[in-house]
């Protein structure tokens, strides 16, 4: 099967604690199965915007086989750009695209949202867009219960929105099942 997922991010560096996360950018996907395509990566400082791939800087990437002491390879890839010169205040605005290619799926595509741990944002926004000729099945957690339906043109649209967003972190390599909504 073959899909397309669509991520904006926009962080904003609200103290020198904060500078060592947000200036390292890391982007993972699974290189077998998915295709990275990076639209933009921009740092914002007050009104003015720096592109940081305009000179021809790219993203290192690099094997993170997080489970290959067990004996489990999956093509993890990371692809990781270090941002020069961020300040406290500063923004980083990063989208990217992961078009998935899984021959095993058939004309079927499967997603899901990992907003990671110890996340705080002010506003999470999900938009998902299929053909009104596919059928889509979704679940969602409670904290994003809703989903308003709509139409345009040929497409379906599914769309909400969490405020206040706050993920407590959890030990390194937590089970899934144990990671509290």
């Amino acid at each position: 099967g073959s899909g397309m997922r669509f991520s904006r991010t926009v962080s904003q560096a609200e103290s020198e604690a904060a500078l060592q996360t947000l200036g390292s950018i890391n982007v993972s996907y699974s290189e077998g199965r998915e295709q990275l395509i990076v639209h933009h990566l921009r740092l914002l400082r007050g009104t003015e915007t720096i592109d940081l791939l305009a000179g021809g800087e790219k993203f290192r990437q690099f094997r993170t086989e997080q489970m290959a002491q067990q004996g489990m390879l999956f093509g993890t890839v990371s692809a990781n750009f270090l941002v020069p010169g961020l300040r406290v205040g500063d923004k980083i605005d990063v989208a990217v695209s992961r078009r998935s290619i899984n021959p095993f799926m058939g004309d079927n595509y499967e997603d899901f949202a990992d907003f990671g741990r110890g996340v705080r944002a002010d506003r999470i926004h999900m938009r998902l867009t299929w053909h009104k000729r596919r059928t889509v099945k979704w679940y969602s957690g409670q904290k994003l219960a809703r989903l308003d339906l709509s139409k345009s043109g040929e497409f379906n649209i599914a769309e909400g929105a969490i405020d206040n967003v706050r993920i407590e972190p959890m030990g390194f390599r937590a089970p899934t099942r144990l990671l509290r909504e």
